[in-house]
């Protein structure tokens, strides 16, 4: 096996002139003048590459900037994906991890790694479009997502990870929320009150202004630090009841 070697400013040759060819495939171009010469262009390329992937910035191609590039330079229906050990990696993972979740198979978040759980998002579509339910993505898989995908609507991960959020610690059901409404905005101060009932809160709703907020609401907890629920301006409800025209 070839020994991976760093590509850095100053190094010349095929290596390099691969490198800026796939820097170039993915709109980061370099000066035509430093064909096959790692020269400043080249570097810009690829801190620009770096910067856009997330990774560390460094100018300097290694081993884990070249395996971006590989993976980003993947387009869905240039290869067979299916779930292996090491698991396939790349932009085609994702896009196909995108249209299952569009078309409501959960295929997780979007990471570009074909696990286990995006193996199976497949296979149900597979099922579900009378294809052979191997998860494999091939021709066939890739026809019937592309056939389907203009009736796709939203994310089934992105609605999955709201969910959990809306259930996670935060959660309002069981807590007392209180809801200071600035006069002549109680029609304002209704529908905020409502929507915090539906999500299981007891609601106090006071239409006395505390300062030159519009609204400001405020959870409380008794068994844990009060914390702001109504955005900025949120803070620490106040023990004693403030006069009508205090202001802040």
């Amino acid at each position: 096996m070839t020994e991976f070697r760093n590509l850095a400013p100053g190094d010349e040759g095929e290596a390099v002139r691969d490198l800026q060819h796939r820097l170039g495939s993915l709109g980061f171009e370099s000066s035509p003048a430093e064909a096959g010469a790692f020269g400043e262009s080249t570097e810009a390329a690829v801190r620009a590459f770096q910067t856009a992937r997330g990774l560390r910035v460094d100018g300097i191609c290694g081993r884990q900037t070249w395996s971006g590039l590989v993976e980003a330079g993947y387009r869905l229906g240039d290869r067979l994906l299916y779930h292996r050990t090491p698991m396939l990696r790349g932009d085609d993972v994702v896009e196909l991890q995108e249209k299952l979740n569009a078309l409501g198979f959960d295929a997780g978040r979007g990471d570009g790694i074909f696990g286990p759980r995006t193996a199976d998002a497949l296979r149900d579509f597979q099922r579900n479009v009378a294809a052979v339910p191997d998860a494999i993505c091939g021709p066939e898989s890739i026809a019937a997502l592309e056939r389907l995908s203009r009736f796709a609507g939203g994310s089934v991960a992105s609605v999955r990870e709201k969910e959990a959020l809306r259930d996670g610690a935060l959660r309002l059901a069981g807590r007392r929320v209180y809801v200071a409404v600035e006069p002549g905005l109680d029609a304002l101060g209704e529908v905020v009150a409502k929507g915090l009932m539906e999500l299981g809160a007891d609601v106090l709703v006071d239409g006395c202004a505390y300062g030159s907020l519009s609204m400001t609401a405020y959870t409380l907890d008794l068994a844990a630090p009060v914390h702001g629920a109504g955005g900025a301006g949120a803070g620490t409800v106040p023990t004693e009841p403030r006069p009508e025209n205090t202001n802040i």
